[in-house]
């Protein structure tokens, strides 16, 4: 999953490039401008997601887990679309950067509920660490697979549409299967949801 959603990640940030004026020779300043704008609109979006919502990881830990994928992989193809309609760039870039927060914050808070269900012994720190260079590892290798897809298809927005797709069924079929080797607990949470039902 995190191979392929490099990847995608990596041909997404190069078309954000391409729409601010890179492929055409150097970076405006308004296109850097337009850039701030867009992480600064999209980090708002992201606190005001977190405040909203951030009471309900825990009782629906993998449905949200499998949900933040989905959101990652709608905000990387919004990234794509910036290229095709660059006059549209801020607000493209700004909802994009919003999901793809809403997404990290999602993802991390049930990847910590899925950490606590494989740690034996108070060995939590381990198993996070463990994750985490797994994690480096298959992003470097998605990373290199992305650039690979970068130097392919240039700037053709269909081609990088369709690679999107592609990394985007394989990231989101092998979060599905990650899931499904996540034991089931009763937390203390979804006791309270059991008794209320």
């Amino acid at each position: 999953a995190v191979t392929a959603s490099s990847a995608a990640t990596v041909l997404s940030s190069s078309f954000l490039l391409y729409a601010v004026g890179l492929g055409a020779g150097s970076v405006p300043v308004a296109g850097a401008l337009n850039w701030v704008m867009k992480d600064g609109l999209g980090s708002l979006g992201t606190l005001v997601f977190t405040k909203a919502v951030a009471h309900g990881f825990d009782r629906h830990s993998k449905a949200w887990h499998i949900l933040s994928s989905g959101l990652l992989d709608l905000a990387l193809a919004m990234e794509v679309a910036t290229f095709s309609s660059p006059a549209h760039f801020l607000a493209l870039g700004a909802a994009a950067n919003a999901v793809k927060g809403v997404s990290f914050v999602a993802g991390s808070a049930t990847r910590a509920a899925f950490h606590a269900t494989f740690a034996r012994s108070d060995n939590m720190a381990d198993v996070t660490a463990k994750a985490a260079s797994q994690g480096v590892l298959f992003h470097l290798a998605g990373s290199t697979l992305g650039m690979g897809a970068c130097a392919a298809i240039g700037q053709s927005t269909p081609l990088a549409l369709a690679a999107l797709l592609g990394l985007s069924s394989v990231h989101l079929l092998a979060t599905w299967r990650a899931t499904l080797c996540v034991p089931a607990t009763l937390s203390r949470a979804r006791v309270d949801l059991l008794l209320s039902r």
